[in-house]
């Protein structure tokens, strides 16, 4: 696997994540502007959780050096290796 399907992929994931986190903002902002009650739920939280770790471990780790591809080579050969042995 290449680094750079992993970044296509988490890319994409980002994107979409960026997309419904800006979406529920906008309506937030809307209805402050109405004078309604505004709050974003655990869920807005939680997504912007998942977005950290995505940046921070697919783009900034391994552009820093601290992590590299070759335990996910490692792994999935191991998988490859016992799926035609069983």
């Amino acid at each position: 696997m290449q680094l750079s399907e992993i970044w296509s992929a988490a890319g994409f994931l980002i994107a979409l994540q960026l997309g419904a986190f800006s979406w529920r903002l906008s309506r937030e902002i809307s209805m402050a502007e109405r004078g309604e009650v505004t709050w974003l739920p655990l869920a807005e939280a939680l997504n912007l959780a998942a977005l950290l770790v995505a940046v921070i471990g697919v783009f900034l780790l391994p552009i820093a050096g601290y992590v590299s591809l070759r335990l996910l080579s490692v792994s999935s050969r191991a998988r490859r290796s016992s799926a035609t042995l069983g």
